[in-house]
């Protein structure tokens, strides 16, 4: 079951708790580009647009994965 997007805007904490995984991980994650540019940048944090995020990651799911995977690495 896919999850919702409950907040207009996520920041690395919410991408880390709608994925269940650490802060090293969604950081390894942008820097490979499996993420997007962040839409907004406040300082030193990025920010996300929910919607495009996960439009952005539904993009990149193949067709293996349906609507429920994701072409994200998982930790190892």
């Amino acid at each position: 079951m896919e999850k919702s997007v409950d907040k207009a805007v996520w920041d690395i904490r919410d991408i880390m708790r709608h994925f269940g995984k650490s802060h090293t991980t969604v950081w390894h994650w942008r820097k490979k580009g499996y993420l997007p540019k962040p839409t907004y940048q406040m300082g030193q944090r990025p920010y996300w647009d929910a919607a495009e995020l996960v439009e952005f990651l539904r993009g990149r799911a193949g067709p293996d994965h349906g609507s429920e995977g994701s072409s994200l690495p998982c930790d190892k």
